[in-house]
This record gives C-alpha cells, structure tokens and sequence, in this order.
C-alpha cells in the first residue's frame, strides 16, 4: 500500500486527483523550481516599491508637501543619472558575464565594477560642485543641504543598484531580495528617528536612502570582493565593448523617458493643467501593474543572455514565447479589469469627476498592454545584439505618437492623446515582432531587411564582435 497520494491531494471519496499535464507544468513554472527566480524577483519588486511609497506617505504627510516636491524632483535627476549606469555599464555586463567564464569573468566583473565606482565619483564631484555654488554664489542654505545629500546619496545607491544587477546577471536572485530587504528596514529605521527627533525633511529623506543603500551596497561588496579581479589593461578592452554596446542602450532608454514624459506637455500645451491632471490620475492606476513586469525584465534579461550562450536561439525563442504569453495573459486580465470596473476605480481613487474619463484609462491600459506584449521580444533583440532595430523602433513610434497626438488632441481631448499613445506603439510592436521572427530564424538573418546590418561587416549594428 502506498503511503504517500497524489500531491495534488484526494477527492471526498478518496480518489486521488490526477493533475492533467499542463497543470503540472503550470505549476512547476510559477512555484516549482523553475519559478523560484521570477517569485523572488516579484518580491524584490514588492519591497522596493513599498518603500517607496512608505517613504513618500512618511515625508508628505510629517514634512509637508513642499518638502515632498523637493525631495520627488530630486529624484527626477536621479533616474537619468542610474539610466546611464544601466546603459553603459550594468546592461552590457549582463550581456557579456553569461559568454566570459573563469578568470576573464572575475576581470570583467572587476572592470565593470570599476566603470560603476567611476561614474558615481563623477556624479558626486557634479553634485559637490554645484551645492557649493549655491551656498557661496546664491546664499541658498536649504536647497544646497538638498543638493549635499543628494551628493552622498547618489554614489551610494549607484553601488546597491551595480550589486543588483550584478546578482541578477549571475542568477542570485534570492541575495537580491535580502539586499532589498535590508536596504528597506535601514531606510525606514532612519525615516524614523528623523521623524521622531522632528528633523525630517528632504535633505534627511534622502540621508536615510543614502544611508540604507550605504549600508547593503557595502556589506554586498564586503562579502563578494573575491568574485573582482583588477588589471588595468584588461579595463580599457571592457570599456569599449561596453560602449560599443551600452551607447545603443543610451539611445533607447533616452527615447523611453522622452516617451514617457512629453505627452503631459502636449496636453498641456493643447487642452491646460487640467487636462493634464486627469492623464496623470490614468497613469498611476496603470502603474499598479508595473511590480510585475519590471520583476520578469529582470530575471528575463540575465537568462535569456544565459541561454543565448549556452543553448543558442531556440532556448531563447522559448524564453520568449513564455514570457510574452505570460505577461499578456496577466495585461489582459489587468485590462478586462478596468475596462469593466475602471470608472469606479477612477471615482473611489480620485474622486466621483475623474469617473467620465473611463475612456482614457481603457485606452492607456490597451497601451500598456501593447508595450508588455512587445517587451520580451525587444529585450531578446538587444541581447543577440541586434540592438539598433529596437532604438529605430522607439524613435518611429515616438514621432508617430507625437504625429497623432497633434491632429488627435485637439478635437478629442485626452482621450485623443490616449490614442496617440496606442497608434505609436502599435508600430513599436509590429516592427519588433517582425523584426524578432527575421532574427530568429535559423541562416537567415542577412536576408532581411528588418536587421538593418553594417555594411561590409560580418556584426550585427547595435552589437559588438567578441
């Protein structure tokens, strides 16, 4: 007699239930060992985005608001900042870690690591240089203590961010989630003592991100420093490779913040702050699915350079068809969702007038799900160094959403800037997709037009030979 059932459990009548194949599958995916990485990363995402906003609801509602805009258009200067860490140094090392083994893998991790400690002093003395100003030329106290912080904050959180993505290019997810996690309890403890101690304001927001980021990123580099190997000879051959790389990378997150940011200016300019108001009541609903798709980005990006290396295309095709039909499976759920329930979410959210642009949100989330059906397809380009075929993509798309959104705006409203939105990324993911089948096709790539290669070059524009 067998002691152990089925472990999908019995039936009242104590008849094993059968788990139909596909439901295994699912099951080992989502929480077997396979979905370990993605979980974990979704709580990576869930700490962080919690903090986040523990740390927002703390300064606004003890600091007050002003202290809150400060402290949120400072970290508008930080984002740029981290997107070139991201594009020069941290994207490319994913790329090219999962190619290098041995001992020109510990050089590499060495040389980018280096690169990273290079760009947050240059950060610091950009920072340093101008809270002096302000203090000797403009006499401006309390924003050159803002800029000062800043200053120590923003080496501090480059170096966590480089041990992230270091750990996630080595699929050491799980060590992510305890950086956050104690990044998070430090941060929030700081929060707290300048809280009770009435101190807290922008300056001291950002001391206690500083402090929280200090303390990980140290302790990370504290534990992994054996894992970096320095040469200085090797570091100019990794720098190029990187920028060869990072430069296309640059361009396309350059082209996503412009994206993500120009509409409220053409609404603005078109309809009044208004208007403008009632875009951004739309966006932050949909940003409440933003946890999931940024923790696949990053688990998706280290493994399908994993698999590209070691499995060629047709591991990274199935990583890709995965990844897609999840995310659009959970964008349409999303979807559906507001499309039935989005004027009360819009009325219990923002109040009983925001509930008559149900249309907008509607048309934002379709958006936003376009954007998601294409991002593993776009991310698979970048990391079989096609590249270039993404930043077109980007570009076209911005101007074609720019395009319609000066002839749509005006007679339609918001609800027409919404749909300039979708006309642009409706290229954005024909283009990719089509471009994403080309490259994937075995023999085939120079045949294509989509791929756009150097002329008398056997490397792919928007790559780089090993």
């Amino acid at each position: 007699m067998r002691v152990f059932k089925s472990a999908a459990g019995v039936m009242a009548n104590g008849r094993p239930i059968i788990t139909p194949r596909w439901g295994s599958r699912l099951h080992a995916t989502l929480l077997g060992s396979r979905g370990v990485p993605w979980a974990l990363a979704l709580i990576d995402q869930l700490i962080a985005g919690g903090t986040n906003f523990v740390t927002i609801l703390i300064l606004g509602r003890l600091a007050g608001a002003q202290e809150l805009g400060v402290f949120a258009l400072t970290m508008t200067v930080y984002y740029p900042i981290l997107a070139v860490q991201e594009s020069l140094i941290t994207m490319p090392y994913t790329i090219f870690r999962a190619r290098l083994h041995g001992d020109e893998h510990h050089y590499y991790s060495g040389a980018a690591l280096f690169q990273s400690a290079t760009w947050a002093a240059a950060v610091a003395i950009m920072l340093a240089v101008v809270a002096l100003s302000l203090y000797l030329v403009r006499g401006d106290d309390s924003f050159a203590r803002v800029v000062a912080a800043f200053m120590l904050m923003s080496p501090l959180s480059l170096l966590r961010e480089f041990g992230r993505r270091y750990l996630f290019a080595n699929m050491q997810v799980g060590r992510v989630v305890v950086m956050s996690l104690a990044a998070s309890m430090t941060q929030i403890i700081a929060l707290a003592f300048f809280a009770y101690t009435s101190s807290l304001s922008a300056a001291t927001a950002l001391f206690a991100m500083g402090f929280g980021n200090g303390v990980t990123a140290f302790g990370w580099l504290l534990l992994s420093c054996r894992t970096f190997h320095f040469d200085h000879g090797r570091s100019s051959n990794f720098f190029i490779k990187n920028w060869l790389l990072g430069r296309w990378q640059l361009g396309i997150e350059a082209t996503a913040i412009l994206s993500a940011n120009v509409m409220p200016w053409f609404i603005v300019f078109f309809l009044g702050t208004t208007a403008t108001g009632i875009f951004a009541a739309c966006d932050s609903i949909l940003r409440l699915a933003n946890p999931v798709s940024i923790a696949i980005r990053n688990v998706f990006t280290p493994k399908v350079a994993i698999d590209h290396s070691n499995a060629g295309k047709s591991a990274v095709r199935r990583t890709v068809w995965k990844v897609t039909g999840f995310l659009t499976l959970f964008q349409c759920v999303f979807f559906i969702l507001l499309a039935v329930a989005g004027e009360q979410i819009l009325k219990w959210s923002f109040g009983a007038a925001y509930g008559a642009y149900w249309s907008v949100l509607v048309a934002l989330a379709f958006n936003q799900l376009l954007a998601k059906v294409a991002l593993a397809p776009g991310r698979a380009l970048f990391l079989v160094d096609h590249a270039n075929i993404v930043l077109w993509a980007e570009v076209t798309a911005l101007a074609i959403s720019l395009v319609a959104a000066t002839i749509l705006t005006p007679p339609f409203g918001v609800l027409g800037a919404a749909l300039s939105l979708v006309a642009g990324n409706l290229l954005f993911v024909t283009w990719t997709g089509g471009a994403f089948f080309a490259v994937m096709r075995d023999d085939k790539e120079a045949e294509s037009p989509l791929l756009l290669r150097s002329s008398g070059s056997a490397t792919a524009a928007g790559g780089v030979s090993e």
